[in-house]
């Protein structure tokens, strides 16, 4: 293993993102219905685009990808601060506030973008 955190982000990027990169140059001379906006293209590149409701799926099915790429992103932070079963509980507790609150502020940010606010 031997790697650090460095080696083990270096390395992942390097699996995930030259071919998530070309799929998405290609995606773009794809007629679509959609508009790509400055947001959307954004959230791809950096991955974000899952965190996002409305730029989850504009690409197809590129979702998975900012998925994965966040799950390799929390794991090593997850390993330092998880280490015991209290930690791992206030792990749980916390994600499921955080959960509850994204739905929860998503959902109004799209009832308040679908009445003009």
């Amino acid at each position: 293993m031997g790697q650090g955190y460095k080696g083990f982000y270096r390395k992942r990027f390097l699996k995930i993102a030259p071919l998530y990169y070309l799929s998405l140059i290609l995606a773009a001379f794809i007629p679509s219905i959609q508009q790509h906006d400055v947001w959307d293209i954004g959230s791809h590149v950096f991955f974000l685009n899952g965190l996002n409701p409305y730029c989850i799926n504009t690409f197809h099915v590129e979702w998975y990808i900012a998925d994965l790429a966040l799950f390799y992103f929390l794991i090593p932070v997850l390993a330092i601060f998880v280490n015991s079963r209290k930690s791992a509980f206030v792990a749980l507790v916390v994600s499921i506030v955080l959960s509850v609150l994204v739905t929860v502020l998503s959902k109004a940010t799209a009832q308040a973008l679908s009445i003009g606010i």
